[in-house]
């Protein structure tokens, strides 16, 4: 699972340097025949969804690291969303509680 997202990431600077080359093709001539609309609208797209994979790949590193060093040490960071329906107010032994 480490892997997949550096392939985003890796796929994502691809697509903004396609997305350069589109615009560098264009302003060359060498798409004459294509309308400008149209290779702008190719470039900005895959140039957008090439940066959005790289800024989400990294912000989900960071993510990682965050909950890496918040957690203490020799605990498991698999730990933290755990049990969400956990009712703190009940006692161990299962009788009555908070809601009686």
């Amino acid at each position: 699972m480490e892997r997949l997202p550096a392939r985003a990431r890796i796929i994502g600077y691809a697509m903004m340097v396609l997305a350069m080359l589109l615009a560098l093709a264009r302003r060359q001539g060498w798409l004459a025949g294509w309308p400008d609309p149209a290779v702008v609208a190719a470039a900005l797209t895959v140039g957008a969804v090439g940066a959005m994979l790289v800024v989400t790949e990294l912000m989900v590193r960071g993510l990682y690291a965050q909950i890496a060093t918040a957690t203490p040490p020799g605990d498991s960071a698999d730990g933290i969303l755990a049990d969400p329906g956990a009712d703190a107010d009940a006692p161990e032994d299962g009788k009555g509680g908070a809601r009686g």
